[in-house]
Order: structure tokens, then C-alpha cells, then sequence
């Protein structure tokens, strides 16, 4: 959540808006810190794999389905996509729920 806030208010100061409290004013102090963050939380890397992410989904070959869990997991990073037909909403609900067990947060 930092590393958003400090990108947040690095946009307020190349727009000239207001500054978002309790953060510094300082645009190299703010760029310092969102340098830090990039580089402790891979911020850049998972970003990538989102975008890649997304384009993956654009190019799903089986358009007939009704239902699909994308299971994105940044760390490796990996996609896996699962396509469910539209009878088959149950099963889609029940595999969501079991990756999200399995999905750490932590």
C-alpha cells in the first residue's frame, strides 16, 4: 500500500495538486522512497506480470466457455487459465474458492 501512496504522490507533484498528508513534500525524498519500495516488494516485476497477465486473457482460445479463473501467482510469476462452460458455474464457483485457500497473502 506504501509504495502506491508515495507513486500518488509523486503524480500530485508533476500535476501540481494538493500533496498527500503525512508524506513528505520533497520530489527527490518521495523518489528515494519509491525506489526503496520497488526494490524490497519487486513492485516493477509484478506489475509486468499482471500486464502480461491481461494480455494472456486477451488471447483465450476458447471463447465458448462462459466462466474463466485466471490464476495469476507473481512470485514465479505464472498464469494459469481455467475455462468453465456456462452449465458449469458451480464448479468455476468451487475452484475459485479452493485458490483462494491455497493462495498465500502473507
Amino acid at each position: 500500500m506504501s509504495f502506491f501512496r508515495y507513486a500518488a504522490a509523486a503524480f500530485a507533484i508533476v500535476e501540481n495538486a494538493n500533496q498527500i498528508e503525512q508524506l513528505p513534500s520533497s520530489a527527490r525524498e518521495i523518489a528515494q522512497r519509491l525506489n526503496e519500495l520497488n526494490a524490497d516488494l519487486d513492485v516493477e516485476e509484478k506489475l509486468t506480470a499482471y500486464r502480461q497477465t491481461l494480455k494472456a486473457a486477451e488471447d483465450i482460445p476458447n471463447r465458448r466457455s462462459g466462466y474463466f479463473l485466471l490464476v495469476l501467482r507473481p512470485e514465479a510469476p505464472t498464469l494459469e487459465i481455467k475455462a468453465f462452460s456456462k452449465r458449469n458455474l458451480k464448479r468455476a464457483y468451487e475452484e475459485y474458492l479452493k485458490q483462494e485457500r491455497e493462495t498465500s497473502y502473507g
